[in-house]
């Protein structure tokens, strides 16, 4: 994905060139094996803006296997530190399945629930936010009390059609958005808290 990211299934051997940030994942019955074009399209946007030292606190909301906060953790390197939460029991045992094995347990925080599991953390730098469109425009007002002044937020699975519904939401509730990426049908919106 991207440049750099290669996810590797926990079942097979991969050796990595230099530049790879690798994620080893087993996703189980959680959504993310970083197939979709909304995970993918993450995924990019996490490559562009998370960089060693950019980043110091990450929210992953509705994290599903946990491949965007490993992706985030990995490329904000071991200061980074990250809380990655979904309302699904299955996809938080997932999430810390792999968590674990990409040895990232004392970066990464995972918990059950969605916006209020993540407040303790808070604030954040930056939240992904790969859900649904109907969601994103539910916990708009929510996303902007959690990121922080200046803080950025990349939200997907937003599906073209619902794409103006989410930028006038986001917009809305002070996260104007700066920039749409787009693969096939499916969008990607990146915005950023005013300070």
């Amino acid at each position: 994905m991207g440049k750099r990211i290669v996810i590797k299934p926990s079942w097979l051997e991969y050796t990595p060139r230099p530049d790879d940030v690798v994620l080893d994942l087993d996703p189980g019955m959680a959504f993310g094996t970083g197939l979709h074009p909304t995970t993918r399209l993450c995924l990019e946007a996490l490559e562009e803006y998370v960089h060693v030292g950019s980043h110091s606190n990450i929210l992953d909301l509705g994290t599903g296997s946990g491949i965007l906060a490993i992706a985030a953790a990995k490329l904000g390197g071991p200061e980074t530190r990250l809380t990655a939460t979904d309302t699904d029991i299955i996809a938080v045992e997932a999430t810390q399945q792999n968590v674990e094995r990409n040895n990232l347990s004392g970066q990464i925080t995972v918990e059950q629930g969605s916006t209020a599991a993540a407040e303790p953390n808070g604030p954040y730098s930056l939240i992904v936010a790969n859900i649904l469109a109907s969601v994103i425009i539910d916990l708009s007002h929510s996303l902007y009390k959690l990121l922080e002044p200046g803080g950025m937020l990349i939200s997907s699975g937003i599906f073209i059609e619902r794409g103006e519904a989410v930028v006038q939401a986001l917009e809305k509730a002070g996260l104007p958005v700066q920039e749409k990426k787009q693969e096939g049908d499916w969008l990607c919106l990146i915005s950023v808290r005013g300070r």
